[in-house]
């Protein structure tokens, strides 16, 4: 670099060449605006624009939350006897119907399986799976979807909550090859579809039986946002869908003037429920056993023998509140098919109080899923003689029961 120089070269300014900028003035020209001039819009939404908005639902909005359907696999050429695979929802779903591609037109038994979770673990473990469908039905060919719309019982899947199926005919039914087990198939707002596997034997732990992956030809039908369609699906339970899964209740006899150490009755489900329990008054305060046996059909011709009766509660030490105070057992849990009647035992050697009937068989009381008909009192536990039954008599209490489908 240059060497510098001996001296600067300019003097520096003898004063600033401009004068600083002048003080701020003491106020502001206008004022700021008190409030913003708009609102921001409400949110809304339109029941019809095809889109089911958080704050619709299957019910409130038909149009937009229900009959979705869901597609797999358009085409595909090979098949089994069975496939398993599973969806996840993005938004609580309800599953309604699934359509599958048969092999060929026909007349044969197609059953569905269904396990909350990933079905990997369980494809050899018939007892993981619920059972929703099981009938024999007529088959289109493979280019026409059969579709399945009536399950036992509706499958409900919360939003982030993985579901798995499993289909099965003798029939065969129609898959395409996949590209990785557990690979996304298809999307949409509310659900996920996955790819699967295909089976050659049902239920079968043996992998040679076992063609992977396979993506499932067909549609699955659901509904979004469910809850509240007063039935408790599968997956709904009293925490996540109180509305629908809450305990009801229908009354036997509110009055009662005598009692035995036993009695029974039968009730007909006019819906798919689940009795979980029973209410009753005991003759007097005491602690002491209690058992509930029941049997499908009615009760006659049983009345005497313990054979045709299963044990499903059994308390030893149970604290009974005697005659003023009703007594509940604790969970039974007993499923009825709609359309099916059964017949239940309650015993206590403390003794439980009923009403005297009007004619054994007649129906006693009633609501929109559960009819009770008058039954009889047991003096005698199964005592193979005729002459330990009073009739008729009518339970002094009520049925406690959920509501399934």
């Amino acid at each position: 670099t240059l060497l510098p120089t001996k001296n600067p070269s300019p003097k520096p300014s003898p004063s600033p060449t401009s004068k600083p900028t002048l003080l701020p003035i003491p106020t502001p020209t206008s004022k700021p605006t008190s409030l913003p001039t708009n609102k921001p819009t409400a949110a809304t939404s339109v029941c019809g624009n095809n889109l089911c908005e958080y704050n619709e639902n299957s019910l409130s909005c038909p149009l937009d939350c229900a009959n979705k359907i869901l597609v797999g696999s358009t085409s595909g050429g090979s098949g089994a006897i069975s496939t398993m695979f599973q969806v996840k929802a993005i938004r609580d779903v309800l599953v309604r119907s699934i359509a599958f591609h048969a092999s060929k037109a026909a007349t044969a038994q197609v059953q569905i399986f269904t396990r909350a979770g990933p079905y990997r673990g369980y494809e050899g473990n018939e007892s993981a799976w619920t059972l929703i469908y099981d009938k024999v039905i007529v088959m289109n060919d493979r280019n026409i979807p059969t579709k399945i719309v009536a399950f036992d019982r509706n499958i409900f899947i919360t939003a982030g909550a993985t579901q798995s199926f499993y289909i099965f005919t003798p029939n065969k039914l129609m898959y395409a090859s996949g590209t990785t087990e557990g690979a996304l198939v298809s999307s949409d707002s509310a659900m996920e579809l996955y790819e699967g596997l295909g089976m050659i034997s049902k239920f079968s732990s043996n992998p040679s039986d076992t063609y992977s992956p396979r993506v499932f030809r067909g549609s699955i039908g659901y509904d979004l946002n469910s809850c509240g369609n007063n039935v408790c699906d599968i997956g709904e339970t009293l925490s996540n869908c109180p509305e629908d899964c809450s305990e009801k209740v229908i009354e036997a006899s509110p009055t009662a003037s005598a009692g035995a150490i036993g009695t029974m009755f039968h009730i007909e489900a006019t819906r798919d429920i689940e009795l979980s329990s029973f209410d009753f008054y005991s003759a007097i305060v005491a602690t002491g056993e209690v058992q509930v046996y029941t049997r499908p059909g009615q009760y006659n011709g049983y009345e005497i023998d313990e054979a045709g009766w299963s044990l499903v509660y059994d308390n030893p030490s149970l604290t009974m509140n005697g005659r003023s105070t009703p007594t509940l057992l604790g969970d039974i849990g007993v499923r009825i098919p709609k359309g099916s009647i059964q017949s239940f035992f309650i015993y206590t050697p403390t003794k439980l109080m009923y009403a005297p009937g009007s004619v054994e068989g007649s129906l006693f009381s009633y609501d929109d899923s559960v009819k009770l008909y008058e039954g009889i009192g047991v003096t005698t536990k199964f005592s193979g003689d005729n002459s330990s039954i009073v009739s008729p008599r009518v339970i002094r209490g009520v049925i406690r029961y959920i509501d399934i489908a």
